[in-house]
Parts: C-alpha cells; structure tokens; sequence
C-alpha cells in the first residue's frame, strides 16, 4: 500500500468485499448515500480523514491518518433502521455486528499493511443520513511506515 493514498486503500478493500465506500465530509456521504438503495446486508464504510506526512532527510518515513470512518448498515433481512426502532433493537439488530466488523477491519490492517493503530474510540450514530443509516464511528489515529 502506498502510505500516502489509504483512500484509494479502502476503497479497492471495500470493492473487493463488496461494501459501498463512501469519502468526504457528512454532507457529502449524505448526498451520495441518498442516492442508492441499499438491499438486505449492505455495508456502508464513510473515511473522513486528514493526513500528516512525517519526513526525513530521504523523504516522507510515516504517515499518520486522523479522523473517522465508520461503517454502517440500512437493513437486515427482516429489519431496518429506522427512527421507531429503540437503541437496544439496533443495538441487537446492526450495531453490535458492526463493532465486531470494524475491529476486525483495524485489526486486519495492523497485520496485513503493517499499520500502527495508535488510537480509536468508537461511537453509535443512529439514523445518519436522510436514509437514516445507523454507523458505528471509529475516531482514529493511524500510523503507516
């Protein structure tokens, strides 16, 4: 992976496991997100990140990556995200297999792209988007050597 393009990073990871990207700043995820139809099992990840090269006298030695990519999901087979759905029925219908999902993802980073996960604080965000898609947040700082 070239350190300084992990966009183009999650974005061939999410072709490549069939989960829609979405990048930019929240008003942006919502108007793309907008656009689509999402069927049962769906994955969504949104990045919203800036980048801070680190250089030496050869160049650029690490990147670090800060700030959010969530990953999220409109329908189950028999369920959606709605706003007359409680927490807990989120909670057991999407967010708690989203947090297993996204921690494996940052795992599998780690190892694979030899990655620094260096901090990571992860958030519920109920009905985001005019679609009202529920994420799971992950605040992040991220080291690339």
């Amino acid at each position: 992976m070239d350190k300084l393009d992990f966009i183009s990073f999650l974005r061939s990871y999410c072709n490549t496991n069939k989960i829609y990207f979405c990048a930019g700043e929240s008003d942006y995820i919502n108007a793309t997100t907008d656009q689509n139809l999402f069927n049962n099992w769906d994955l969504i990840m949104c990045a919203d990140l800036t980048l801070t090269p680190n250089f030496s006298e050869t160049g650029v030695e690490s990147v670090t990556y800060n700030g959010y990519i969530s990953l999220g999901r409109k329908r189950e087979k028999d369920t959606f995200s709605s706003i007359d759905e409680t927490f807990l029925q989120k909670y057991d219908n999407r967010l708690k297999d989203l947090v297993s999902i996204l921690v494996n993802f940052f795992n599998e980073i780690q190892c694979s792209e030899e990655a620094t996960l260096n901090n990571c604080t992860m958030d519920y965000l109920l009905n985001r988007t005019d679609v009202n898609i529920d994420f799971v947040s992950a605040s992040v700082s991220i080291t690339f050597e």
